[in-house]
């Protein structure tokens, strides 16, 4: 793999099904990121990837955070990362790119909180807001005008992102666009039996509506059990309406007239395309020390995400406050 001018240090967290992935990534950065530290739960899988960089795969994160510190950390499972971890990355000024969220529960977000100081790094990737089809689009919300309805779509294997990843993205996306949903009601169909209390566990395909007031509304369609992946943002406006998927986008005024658009010039994009892409763009953008794309409340967030799963399970419509109240 050639090495260019500069390269930045990395440490892999992963079982052993991301190998392939890992593989396509660094490959895609083309010699920009030098993994120095690489393991996982299950990190015997691994040893065969590790050796290929004069490494030992390691179980134990915390160790590998200790004995090197790096300049990312990426994070292709959550399984056995706890917030001390997340913690003593975030502090050693890392970098965390998190195919998961890191937040799954009310306590999880104290990890969101910097103390000392300390600049917070902590991105979920690969996001839509970094993918072609979104950053190609200049400012087309102002052209929509107030969001009436917002549609979030994001489907594909688990083995890329878990549903819930997919579920918190879906709401990040939605409230990027709208204001908090008041009550969320859902479906979550699929190969599982009874409906789990964790988010991290769900599986399936769920479908939520959202009440925003007596002006908005939002419905998220997202899935882990799709073969084809599938990322789609629809807003109708006032003035407007836009669709955006990962690498095309079109834009049209309240009567119909195209305004804009971007469509692709090649092969759909697969996941390790869409993460290295968002990973070359923060590496571009810490660089040049640009302001990061802002984020919705992740308390927020997560309290969509929690009301989605609840009325999954009890067959009615879940206030949100119920959740941010728990904070």
């Amino acid at each position: 793999m050639p090495v260019s001018a500069t390269t930045h240090d990395v440490t892999f967290w992963m079982n052993g099904r991301h190998v392939d992935v890992a593989h396509q990534v660094l490959t895609l950065m083309d010699g920009s990121v030098t993994p120095v530290g690489l393991g996982g739960p299950r990190a015997g899988a691994l040893d065969e990837f590790a050796a290929q960089f004069d490494l030992r795969a390691d179980d134990d994160l915390r160790h590998l955070l200790v004995d090197r510190p790096t300049a990312f950390v990426v994070l292709l499972t959550h399984d056995h990362v706890t917030r001390d971890d997340l913690r003593l990355a975030i502090e050693r000024g890392a970098t965390l790119l998190a195919v998961e969220p890191i937040v799954a529960n009310a306590d999880d977000l104290a990890v969101l909180r910097p103390t000392g100081g300390t600049r917070l790094r902590v991105e979920q990737a690969p996001a839509f807001v970094r993918c072609s089809g979104w950053r190609s689009a200049a400012e087309p919300l102002l052209a929509v005008g107030s969001a009436r309805s917002v549609t979030f779509t994001s489907v594909g294997s688990g083995g890329d992102r878990s549903l819930y990843a997919r579920l918190f993205e879906a709401w990040q996306m939605v409230l990027s666009v709208a204001d908090l949903p008041q009550r969320i009601d859902a479906t979550l169909v699929g190969p599982q039996g009874p409906l789990p209390d964790d988010l991290r566990a769900a599986t399936g395909d769920l479908l939520a509506m959202a009440r925003i007031g007596r002006d908005q509304a939002a419905l998220v369609h997202v899935s882990d059990q799709a073969g084809l992946p599938f990322r789609q943002l629809h807003v109708l406006g006032a003035q407007g309406q836009l669709r955006v998927g990962d690498c095309d986008y079109e834009l049209h005024d309240a009567s119909g007239q195209l305004l804009d658009r971007m469509t692709p010039i090649d092969e759909p994009v697969d996941f390790a395309q869409l993460l290295a892409e968002h990973w070359r763009l923060t590496i571009d953008r810490q660089a040049a020390s640009t302001t990061m794309d802002p984020t919705p409340d992740p308390a927020q967030v997560l309290a969509c995400c929690q009301a989605s799963l609840l009325s999954a399970r009890t067959g009615q419509p879940e206030d949100t406050g119920t959740f941010l109240n728990l904070r």
